[in-house]
């Protein structure tokens, strides 16, 4: 019939996946496994989300493969830790305002330097691994890690 509109099919979009490349830069990849790969990815995922703790732990991840780590890579573990120190060093801070207000702030306080305590100690527990595996005559990697 005249006039009619024409049939219209629905065609289903479905977007590339895009894969942060190791050195930041954004590429079209397939999809990863449960591997180094995918540690770093969401590493970087989670900085952007500026989720230091989840950062830190995929970088730990990293670090636990079993191969030296690259200097995007150091870089990456330096940051995980360094801002996730930092907000609790910040925390505990601004805690010292409200110190002798009520006994649960000290409580909390507590509870977070034990929180900085094991993240101090988990980053000491990855450094001798990874001074093992770093190259001998990686000089930069070795002071890196001192």
């Amino acid at each position: 019939a005249s006039g009619s509109r024409p049939q219209v099919t629905a065609v289903r979009f479905s977007p590339p996946r895009i894969a942060l490349h190791p050195w930041g830069c954004f590429r079209l990849g397939r999809r990863m496994s449960g591997s180094r790969a995918d540690f770093f990815f969401m590493a970087q995922i989670a900085e952007q989300a500026e989720r230091w703790d989840d950062m830190r732990e995929y970088m730990s991840r990293v670090a636990n493969v079993g191969q030296p780590l690259e200097v995007f890579e150091r870089n990456m573990l330096s940051l995980a830790f360094k801002e996730s120190v930092n907000a609790r060093r910040s925390a505990l801070r601004e805690l010292r305002n409200y110190v002798g207000a009520a006994p649960r702030v000290e409580q909390y306080q507590a509870k977070l330097q034990a929180e900085l305590g094991e993240v101090c100690s988990s980053l000491i527990g990855l450094l001798p691994g990874l001074i093992d595996m770093a190259d001998p005559s990686d000089v930069e990697a070795k002071g890196f890690y001192m």
